[in-house]
């Protein structure tokens, strides 16, 4: 078959007029010689129209997501968060265990996916944040008015007394767009169950407990005798600590079991002491701060410990003999009510210092954080004694405190910024 079909081939191509042979061998040579210049040529031009897609691709600007931020979302120990030039105002961490998922400026809500900060398409407003430790995907937006201000709670109008409540909402996308939860509004969200899913906890109108199982579609007031307001609360496993702030003036923390959690147990009073803003909780252990004092139980608030936050020692000058003969003068300092730290190159006068925020160091129970008027102070020992963290100035006062990578750094927020610090 094959030298029959070649046989044929060579027929043909003897059939072919004289004229038709010299057309191909003339043009053959030729042919061999230009089609690799051809195929160059194509081959550079194909390149020079992708160099243009290439280069909208690298830069983000050929697809239609949020433009990318120019930021550090992770800066340097000790330096302050920024994105595009703005100093972030907040973070939020739903996994301890990485970094910051959202920021806010004065201006945007930016979230962070892994590969950087993009702004999304929130504004930013006083509203409280916050995100699902479940699902990172989700954020709830609302608050209450003041509760120490009763003008601010209501108004007066030609109709009557009408009550402001801010809108509360909630984002299943990262903040791009909103859900309105208008039975929500007036609600401050501040903590989401970890077990049963689309339950959150926060503080209504008159900034007494209110509890959502349907994601904060519907609201259920839980009535506290007294009405007292709530400073802060958090959910350990099956119980609700709620630190309240009595008639008195004195604070206190309740305990509420909300093993279901449209049938909450009020428990008794843990904790009664003055002016308590914070706390934290860690299996057995729960931490309250108060003043300059930090109240430590490792049962569960069946009993406490008291420790004081004290400023480090520095070093002071070496007195000369008139202020050594002044003894009287020694006497009164040394019952002031004020700490007088002395340097070589100032001394300065301080009130005394106050405890803002407490943290359990996740890696380590033992060791705890304590963020103060003065900076931030670590205790490595339970709380026996403590030593200012010296990668904190001593005039950033540390509101709130997260801890980030494991617990290999922290996120310190004040009240006008964010301070990064690798942990002690």
């Amino acid at each position: 078959m094959r030298t029959q079909a070649r046989h044929t081939a060579q027929t043909r191509a003897r059939s072919l007029p004289s004229s038709g042979m010299r057309h191909a061998r003339a043009n053959h040579p030729r042919r061999a010689h230009d089609t690799p210049l051809r195929r160059h040529g194509m081959l550079l031009l194909a390149v020079l129209l992708l160099l243009p897609l290439l280069a909208a691709c690298a830069d983000g600007s050929g697809t239609a997501s949020p433009p990318r931020a120019t930021s550090t979302p992770l800066p340097l120990s000790g330096d302050t968060l920024t994105i595009d030039g703005a100093e972030v105002r907040r973070v939020l961490l739903p996994d301890p265990a990485g970094g910051p998922t959202y920021a806010v400026t004065d201006a945007w809500l930016y979230i962070n996916r892994g590969n950087g900060w993009e702004r999304t398409e929130t504004t930013a407003d006083d509203r409280w944040l916050l995100a699902d430790a479940t699902d990172p995907e989700r954020l709830f937006r609302g608050d209450h008015a003041p509760c120490t201000d009763d003008s601010a709670i209501t108004s007066a109008s030609a109709t009557g007394t009408t009550t402001r409540k801010p809108a509360l909402s909630r984002s299943d996308n990262g903040g791009d767009t909103w859900v309105d939860l208008p039975q929500g509004n007036g609600v401050r969200p501040l903590a989401i169950d970890p077990t049963i899913p689309n339950v959150i906890y926060g503080a209504g109108t008159t900034c007494q407990l209110a509890i959502s199982e349907s994601a904060g579609g519907h609201w259920v007031s839980v009535d506290v005798p007294g009405d007292p307001p709530i400073v802060t609360l958090l959910v350990e496993r099956e119980r609700l600590l709620q630190l309240e702030r009595a008639a008195d003036g004195y604070s206190q923390l309740r305990e509420v079991d909300v093993t279901v959690p449209d049938e909450p147990l009020l428990g008794e009073v843990l904790l009664e002491l003055a002016d308590a803003t914070c706390l934290d909780a860690h299996e057995q252990r729960v931490i309250v701060g108060g003043g300059d004092r930090v109240y430590i139980s490792d049962d569960s608030g069946r009993s406490w410990a008291e420790s004081t936050v004290e400023p480090a020692p520095l070093a002071t000058p070496t007195s000369t003999d008139d202020e050594d003969d002044d003894d009287e003068d020694d006497d009164e300092a040394a019952t002031s009510t004020v700490t007088t730290i002395a340097s070589p190159e100032t001394t300065r006068v301080l009130q005394p210092m106050q405890v803002l925020a407490l943290r359990i160091d996740i890696a380590n129970p033992h060791r705890i954080y304590a963020g103060t008027s003065e900076g931030l102070y670590v205790s490595q020992d339970d709380g026996a004694t403590w030593v200012r963290y010296n990668e904190v100035p001593s005039t950033f006062a540390v509101h709130q405190i997260d801890i980030a990578a494991g617990g290999a750094d922290l996120y310190l927020t004040s009240d006008t910024n964010v301070l990064m610090v690798t942990a002690p």
